[in-house]
C-alpha cells in the first residue's frame, strides 16, 4: 500500500482521475503485462522496508521516474499478488510464486539490471505466517524507512486507512475527522510494527533512510547517495507525480492532540 506523498518541484497541473485503491493496483499490472521483456535477470535487487505514511511512495516514485531503478512497488501486498492473478484469470488458490516473481522480474527490471520493490513490515509478516521468506529473494541492499514523529505518522496512518485515500491519486471512500482515540489506535500499530522489524526484519536492513531527513535540505544529496550506492547516475533534480496530502487542518488536528498528550508537535 502507498503511503504519504510529499511536496515537488514539478507537480502537474492539471487534476488526475481519481481511482480506487483497487483499480489503481489493476490498471498497474496491465501497464506491467503491455510492457516490452526485460532480457535476462536482474543484476541488482534492491528492497525498501517500511511502515504506513513514512514517505516511501514518494521516495519510491522518484526513484522510478529516473529510469535507473526498476519501478519499486509492493507487489509482495497479497492484495497486489490477487490482482495479477485476476488479471491472469488465475484462482488465487493457484498462483505460482514462482511464475510471478518471473513477471515482476521482466516487466519491472530497468535496462541497467536493476530490480527494487518496497514492502511493509505487516506483508512481510503476513507472507512469513505463509512459510515464505521474502529477504530469501537475495537482495543486495535494504533500505528500512522510518519516520521520527510518529505523532504525524499516527495521524496521516488513520486518516488513509479510514478514507482508503493512500496517495494523491486515490479517490476516497468517505469524508472523515481522525479523532484522537484514532490517533491513539495507529500509535499502538506503529508500534507494533516496530517491535515487528526489531524482532525479524532489522537484520537483512543495511541502511536507513530517515523521512524528516529526507523531506529536509539534504533531499537531492540523499536521492543521489541511494542511486550512486546502486550504480545509478545522479540527477539535478527529483521529479515526480505524486503530491502532498496533509491539509493545513490536519497540521492543526496533530497539534491539538500533542497538546493533549503534553508533548510539543
Amino acid at each position: 500500500m502507498k503511503m504519504e506523498t510529499l511536496p515537488t518541484q514539478q507537480q502537474s497541473a492539471e487534476q488526475a482521475e481519481l481511482v480506487t485503491f483497487a483499480e489503481r493496483r489493476e490498471r498497474l499490472y496491465q501497464r506491467l503485462s503491455e510492457r516490452p521483456d526485460q532480457v535476462g535477470m536482474p543484476t541488482r535487487k534492491i528492497a525498501f522496508l517500511s511502515t504506513e505514511r513514512s514517505g516511501s511512495s514518494f521516495l519510491c516514485d522518484a526513484l522510478d521516474n529516473t529510469g535507473q531503478f526498476g519501478i519499486p512497488d509492493e507487489y509482495f501486498s497479497l492484495k497486489y499478488i490477487n490482482s495479477w492473478a485476476k488479471l491472469n484469470k488465475i484462482d488465487e488458490r493457484d498462483i505460482n510464486l514462482d511464475e510471478y516473481l518471473d513477471f515482476l522480474f521482466r516487466k519491472t527490471t530497468s535496462a541497467n539490471g536493476v530490480f527494487s520493490v518496497k514492502i511493509h513490515a505487516y506483508q512481510h509478516a503476513k507472507l512469513k505466517k505463509q512459510g515464505v521468506e521474502f529477504f530469501d529473494l537475495g537482495f543486495d541492499q535494504v533500505y528500512k524507512i522510518t519516520r521520527r514523529n510518529k505523532v504525524s505518522q499516527a495521524f496521516s496512518f488513520a486518516k488513509a486507512d479510514l478514507t482508503k485515500a493512500w496517495q494523491s491519486g486515490d479517490k476516497p471512500i468517505a469524508k472523515v475527522e481522525v479523532q484522537f482515540t484514532q490517533i491513539c489506535r495507529y500509535l499502538q500499530v506503529l508500534a507494533e510494527y516496530d517491535s515487528y522489524m526489531t524482532a525479524n526484519t532489522d537484520r537483512y536492513c543495511h541502511d536507513t533512510i530517515v523521512y524528516e531527513d529526507f523531506i529536509g535540505p539534504q533531499q537531492l544529496e540523499i536521492f543521489n547517495h541511494i542511486l550512486a550506492q546502486n550504480g545509478c547516475a545522479a540527477v539535478s533534480a527529483m521529479q515526480t507525480s505524486l503530491k502532498k496530502q496533509s491539509k493545513p487542518d490536519d497540521e492543526a488536528r496533530i497539534a491539538l492532540f500533542s497538546q493533549w498528550l503534553g508533548i510539543s508537535a
